[in-house]
């Protein structure tokens, strides 16, 4: 892949973000974390440990991971080497046409495989899509967005016909297949009363392990997961939605409208009923707050 300089950019309204730089080795983002906008992440060179969900994908160079909203992911540093990484992120409102005239590629790339590794066949394509975007975004011609609008849709064209030549895709280690195991537990049970402790007993575990093997693959801990995972759920259902506040915590998970509307301000900032009357609230948070060791 050529050399990208690096490159951090916005469009006026917000709806289309692209950037590209050198990343230390060591870093890792921490914690878990979810946005209200769709997010390609791809690597140019070094590696990176991608958690999308219950899954976990080894990135090395040429591979690309593709983020829905509302889901909850994680990046960690797989030694020290520094890593070259492009950024996109864009709402529906940017691509609004072709998601709802049934676009078979992005259905499959942020429903179903979120993860690609594109063959040789298949790299000055992709080389010269996002020197294309990097360009546009530098000049900012006559209909520029129109043509970044134009490259990332042959970008997920290219990306989903890459599908069919892939492998199925190994867990990281058997401690990562277990842990996913249980966050997909978690994913399919988020209503129900779950505890540390009973979460543990299901998977024949003591719970200190659990909490101690549970922090060290996803990077948060597994109540502050619950937590931000039901709050996210919460947070879509108080704008998509017309159920009440009582109503939508038991929704997720909650028996207590009151301890909901505490747990639910110490993660978004801001009350439910707040949340639900600004207009222009974000649909989730940029990133959750940790420590939060409410169940």
């Amino acid at each position: 892949m050529a050399h990208f300089t690096p490159i951090k950019f916005s469009n006026p309204s917000g709806s289309f973000f692209l950037s590209q730089r050198i990343g230390y080795g060591h870093e890792n983002m921490g914690i878990n974390h979810y946005h209200s906008n769709y997010e390609i992440f791809y690597l140019l060179d070094g590696e990176r440990i991608y958690f999308i969900n219950d899954r976990t994908y080894h990135l090395k160079p040429n591979c690309v991971v593709f983020i829905k909203p509302f889901i909850l992911h994680t990046v960690q540093a797989t030694g020290p080497q520094n890593y070259d990484r492009i950024l996109i992120k864009f709402n529906k409102e940017f691509l609004a046409d072709s998601i709802t005239q049934g676009f078979e590629a992005f259905n499959l790339l942020f429903n179903k495989y979120n993860f690609v590794a594109f063959k040789p066949v298949y790299l000055k394509i992709i080389e010269s899509i996002f020197e294309t975007m990097k360009q546009e975004a530098l000049n900012q011609s006559i209909d520029y967005e129109v043509n970044l609008r134009a490259q990332l849709l042959q970008l997920l064209v290219y990306a989903a016909r890459n599908i069919n030549d892939q492998e199925e895709i190994p867990y990281e280690s058997p401690t990562h297949a277990r842990i996913a195991e249980i966050v997909k537990y978690i994913n399919q049970n988020y209503k129900e009363k779950l505890t540390l402790s009973s979460i543990a007993e299901r998977f024949y575990m003591s719970p200190s392990y659990l909490s101690r093997t549970f922090k060290m693959v996803m990077g948060v801990l597994i109540t502050d997961y619950l937590n931000n995972l039901r709050i996210s759920k919460a947070q879509l259902l108080l704008k998509e939605s017309d159920l009440s506040i009582l109503e939508v915590a038991g929704e997720v998970g909650f028996d207590n409208q009151s301890y909901f509307g505490r747990v639910f301000k110490s993660i978004v900032g801001v009350s439910p009923l707040q949340y639900r009357k600004e207009p222009d609230a974000p649909s989730v948070p940029t990133t959750f707050r940790k420590n939060r060791n409410i169940l």
